[in-house]
C-alpha cells in the first residue's frame, strides 16, 4: 500500500488533479458549489492511495463570516488562516485498512505549513464527526457558539487554534 500526500498551491495543480479535487470536495456534500473553490485556497492537500485520490483539505481563503455567526465577531481580526475541506472518502479505502489517519497527517501538514499563525475552523457539532476529534487533538477549541450551516442546514461550531 502506497500513500501520497501532495501539498501545494492551487496553481501548480494539474488538470487530472484538479478534477480529482473537486470530485472529492463535491463527494463531501457540504458545500453547494465546487467550481473556483481550490483557486481560492493558499495550499491544498491531496492524499492517494495506491495512485487512487481519496483525501483532500486546504488552507482557505478566509471569510470572516464564521465567527459572526458564532457570537465572536471581535476575535475575528486575529485569524488569517481557515483550514477547511478536509474529506478522506472512506469507501475508497479498504475495510481491513482502518482509518490509517489520513485526515490527521493533512491536517499535520497543513499546519505545519503555517507553524506561527492562528489558524480556525468550521465543522458539524456531532459526535460521530471525524474532524470534530482531529481538529481537538491539534489543540482546537470551540469559540462562540454553535450556529445553523447555511448550505448543510446542520449544526456547525467554530474552532480557533492560538499560536
Amino acid at each position: 500500500m502506497t500513500i501520497e500526500y501532495i501539498l501545494k498551491s492551487p496553481t501548480q495543480f494539474l488538470d487530472i488533479e484538479r478534477k480529482d479535487f473537486e470530485y472529492l470536495l463535491n463527494k463531501q456534500g457540504q458545500i453547494d458549489k465546487v467550481e473556483g473553490k481550490l483557486e481560492r485556497c493558499h495550499r491544498v492537500c491531496l492524499v492517494k492511495l495506491n495512485g487512487k485520490s481519496i483525501g483532500i483539505g486546504a488552507l482557505k481563503q478566509v471569510y470572516k463570516s464564521p465567527f459572526k455567526y458564532a457570537g465572536a465577531a471581535n476575535f475575528q481580526d486575529n485569524y488569517n488562516y481557515e483550514i477547511g475541506y478536509l474529506f478522506v472518502d472512506k469507501e475508497a479505502i479498504d475495510k481491513d485498512s482502518g482509518s490509517l489517519g489520513i485526515g490527521k497527517y493533512i491536517t499535520r501538514l497543513l499546519l505545519n505549513y503555517i507553524v506561527k499563525e492562528n489558524v480556525f475552523a468550521t465543522t458539524e457539532n456531532n459526535n460521530e464527526n471525524p474532524m470534530y476529534y482531529i481538529l481537538q487533538s491539534f489543540g482546537f477549541k470551540v469559540l462562540g457558539s454553535p450556529y445553523q450551516g447555511r448550505t448543510t442546514n446542520k449544526n456547525i461550531v467554530l474552532m480557533t487554534l492560538e499560536r
